[in-house]
């Protein structure tokens, strides 16, 4: 048998053992909940320039509607050719635009 004061001092070790059990497991979780924050912020990140880029894209594309518009002397009652007689079709430099545009995500 245990004198009395052993017995204390051993149920004091088990409850400190205990509690110390309990600070492990909510650091734990704090490490886990800070790691799925951090995922969520990065994929937050991802859909954010997924969507920038995909505001760039729509720009251009409507840039070449605009361009075969205008070609085609559709809507600004005026041709192309008269809005810029000597220099470029600026739907080959929207469509160069559009190609350098993919050929940079591909990097």
């Amino acid at each position: 048998m245990l004198s009395p004061e052993a017995e204390r001092v051993l149920r004091y070790l088990v409850e400190v053992e205990e509690l110390a059990e309990e600070v492990l497991a909510d650091k734990r979780q704090i490490v886990d909940l800070d790691t799925k924050r951090n995922q969520n912020r990065e994929g937050l990140r991802a859909l954010q320039k997924d969507l920038s880029l995909s505001d760039e894209e729509n720009n251009i594309k409507c840039i070449i509607e605009n361009c075969k518009k205008a070609k085609d002397g559709i809507g600004l009652g005026v041709g192309i050719e008269n809005i810029y007689p000597e220099e470029s079709d600026p739907l080959d430099e929207a469509k160069w635009l559009w190609q350098r545009k993919q050929m940079g995500r591909k990097m």
